[in-house]
């Protein structure tokens, strides 16, 4: 059988994530999840890899589910879409409230760059003023973890962008489209180009939106 062990599973979920497996990875990275917190392996594992998964695994199951959703060769039904991105939100959710925001002010940011991401999907697909109201908050507490706008990374940004585009408000994405543009063209991105190009395609399409204004 799969090894009792919540370190290895996560690693074995990890190893699967990075050749494309992404319903195994998922189900073995929950599972060690879910023995991280019942503290529940055959070999002692040491309580600072306990922590370690258990702020860990939840944002990584999160990404791993929006692989599966991006790299989907068929198209997928709305309502499908949805409920992933729903898993991911609430899975990812438990890892937040793990973190204390002093103690981890980039993690903490992290996580609520991945949560904004998953309401705005669900919220392109079911909009809900309860949504709305959700995202506008976590987006507050982004724009609170910076001094300025311009120490925000290009991935930060462009959830920023993206979420304040659904929510047309047209003052937040004039600041935002400018300075992700800035940061692609200035080449301050860790990521392949071709995420680069869709950033830039939204800020294109934002860019629309605030001159017709």
């Amino acid at each position: 059988g799969e090894p009792d062990n919540s370190l290895i599973l996560m690693r074995l979920g990890q190893t699967m994530g990075r050749i494309g497996e992404f319903d195994d990875s998922i189900s073995l990275i929950k599972e060690s999840y879910t023995k991280a917190i019942n503290r529940k392996s055959k070999f002692k594992v040491k309580e600072t890899d306990i922590k370690y998964i258990l702020s860990k695994v939840p944002k990584t199951v999160g990404y791993y589910i929006w692989l599966k959703i991006y790299n989907s060769d068929k198209s997928l039904e709305n309502e499908y879409i949805k409920n992933l991105y729903q898993e991911a939100y609430e899975f990812t959710l438990e890892g937040f409230k793990a973190l204390n925001e002093d103690n981890h002010a980039e993690e903490y940011i992290d996580y609520q760059n991945n949560l904004v991401f998953y309401l705005t999907e669900i919220n392109k697909i079911q909009d809900t003023e309860e949504n709305r109201k959700l995202i506008r908050e976590k987006l507050i507490a982004i724009e609170d973890g910076y001094k300025s706008p311009e120490d925000i990374d290009a991935t930060i940004l462009d959830t920023l962008l993206s979420s304040y585009y659904m929510l047309e408000d047209i003052d937040k994405c004039r600041i935002y489209s400018q300075l992700l543009k800035t940061k692609i063209f200035k080449k301050s991105y860790a990521f392949d180009d071709s995420e680069a190009l869709d950033m830039l395609e939204l800020a294109d399409k934002v860019n629309d939106l605030v001159t017709k204004e």
